[in-house]
């Protein structure tokens, strides 16, 4: 897997261009999704803060159209408190959160 990362690097390493990054970032995801004890259920491969910015974003758009209008949806409050929920067991090394308790 070293070896994927070392030829992306090669690769991005003769341009200008900003799409360089990319295949790093990508091959360093896969390196540790293949290579990790517990791997993540999701990575978020991000060239730069703008296209992590972006990611997030439509997550939280995804997330704020299924509790609009929804028949039994919850309050701002209440997403924001699973939302802290859902860091707290990360840092505490959860590698997956159960979705109902």
């Amino acid at each position: 897997m070293n070896e994927l990362v070392a030829t992306c690097e090669k690769t991005s390493a003769g341009g200008d261009d900003d799409d360089d990054e990319r295949p790093v970032a990508d091959a360093r995801a896969i390196g540790d999704a293949l290579s990790a004890e517990q791997p993540k259920p999701r990575y978020l491969v991000a060239s730069d803060p703008l296209d992590a910015e972006s990611a997030i974003r439509a997550a939280i758009r995804e997330l704020a159209s299924l509790k609009h209008d929804a028949e039994h949806s919850v309050s701002r409050e209440q997403l924001l408190a699973w939302i802290d929920e859902a860091e707290e067991q990360l840092e505490a090394g959860a590698a997956h959160m159960p979705i109902n308790e």
